[in-house]
């Protein structure tokens, strides 16, 4: 199946939340410099688990809103300030799955935010079954997130864990690079809750990979983000910031935060007139489809197609059923290879059993054969033996003319005697009447 080319806009040159006096972060984790760098909102990571723990029964998840950005190196960077919780989705304990409706209202919902802010990921649960992506994960990052910056991030609710995948920068052809760590960060002023939160999450990681990684090693895990969020007794960080001597930086730093200002004041104007989702089943498919390119669009170029068309996105939701049914089709004939296995080992040892009796069959033709043999050998030897001690030296006698012959020669010689004895036994009488 084609999807057809894919415009990829490149990234624009950005400053990092570390290099920007306006916040403060701190690292989870160890991140490498050879990895690519996620800063996170500490708001909305806590909103990202807040929300995959409200279920543990099934698979949740989201899209995620920020940046894309190279810095003055010339590394690629990804800030998430924003993050979208899907809904009318199809999910089950180990599986979750975008729908037409679940993407109708999360880029309806992401169209109301600024041009800078869009796409740059997505976000679900694995609740007690650990951090990895599964075939139908990279599926979804294949065919929605396939932006080389684009990120996923996997949160195990039950066991208090959490890791963040992108794009391997070797190949640039597979999600499964994962980050050994990422940053968060927030307002200048809030240096200890975000110290605080990562030495939670630390923590967390650390416990994890001391236990057994099943959730009933764990099963009354606490969010580490939880206790951050409930913890409001710890005194503000107190931030000293040297007063330049010039006043145009002054007047630039006024200038970047009444522009800050503005900007958090339309992105809460847009959340609160924004139209409940529940009543939004008035917007045709077509406004919602052009609100969809339009989000997608912004950081392309204007005379390059769109990344995702209608008609291509359905193409990848039919494209999701069919990957589904495929994998219920393999187990199928995965059950029936092993029928069929257990079928040939017995059709083997049956032929097995058939060979040796075959063979047995063979020894007794044989000894047969070998006893006939010896019975006409010794039928041979009687036959020559009564032959060579025949009368006359032979059969010959046994001839119909030897014994018409030997009959007359009997005849003859019988008659001559009988005659000769009745003529001397007259020849006698008549003497003895003479006398």
């Amino acid at each position: 199946m084609s999807f057809g080319e894919i415009q990829v806009s490149q990234p624009e040159n950005g400053l990092r939340p570390d290099q920007d006096p306006h916040y403060a972060v701190v690292a989870v984790g160890q991140p490498a410099t050879d990895q690519l760098r996620i800063y996170v909102d500490l708001a909305t990571l806590c909103a990202i688990e807040e929300h995959l723990s409200g279920d543990t029964s099934i698979e949740l998840g989201g899209v995620l809103l920020g940046g894309q950005f190279i810095d003055d190196d010339g590394q690629p960077f990804v800030i998430v300030k924003e993050a979208l919780d899907a809904q009318h989705f199809e999910a089950t304990k180990g599986s979750f799955k975008f729908t037409h409706d679940t993407w109708q209202d999360l880029l309806h919902r992401a169209a109301v935010y600024p041009g800078t802010t869009r796409v740059v990921g997505w976000y679900h649960s694995h609740p007690g079954w650990g951090i990895f992506l599964s075939d139908m994960d990279l599926f979804i990052c294949r065919g929605f997130f396939n932006n080389p910056l684009d990120v996923a991030l996997v949160v195990d609710p039950c066991q208090d864990h959490r890791g963040w995948f992108h794009w391997q920068p070797a190949t640039g052809q597979d999600r499964q690079y994962r980050n050994s760590g990422f940053y968060l960060f927030d307002s200048r002023h809030r240096l200890l809750q975000l110290q605080r939160a990562a030495d939670l999450l630390n923590e967390a990681e650390s416990a994890m990979s001391s236990t057994h990684p099943f959730p009933s090693s764990r099963p009354g895990t606490t969010r580490a983000l939880s206790r951050v969020e409930a913890s409001q007794s710890s005194a503000p960080a107190q931030v000293f910031i040297s007063q330049p001597d010039q006043t145009w930086p002054l007047i630039c730093l006024v200038g970047m935060l009444s522009l800050q200002t503005v900007l958090i004041a339309m992105i809460g104007w847009s959340v609160w007139t924004t139209p409940n989702t529940a009543n939004s089943s008035a917007v045709t498919n077509d406004s919602v489809y052009r609100a969809v390119l339009a989000s997608l669009v912004e950081s392309s170029d204007p005379n390059s197609p769109p990344p995702l068309s209608k008609q291509r996105l359905d193409i990848l939701l039919k494209r999701q059923e069919e990957v589904q049914e495929l994998n219920a089709q393999t187990q199928l004939y995965r059950v029936a290879a092993e029928a069929s296995q257990q079928q040939l080992r017995e059709t083997t040892k049956q032929v097995e059993t058939a060979t040796t009796e075959l063979q047995k069959a063979h020894a007794i033709k044989r000894d047969l054969d070998a006893r006939i043999k010896t019975l006409e050998i010794a039928l041979q030897e009687v036959s020559g033996e009564a032959e060579n001690s025949g009368l006359l030296g032979g059969a010959w006698w046994t001839s119909p003319w030897t014994n018409t012959v030997i009959g007359l020669i009997g005849l003859v010689a019988g008659g001559t005697i009988g005659g000769w004895w009745i003529s001397r036994r007259n020849t006698s009488v008549d003497s003895s009447e003479k006398d």
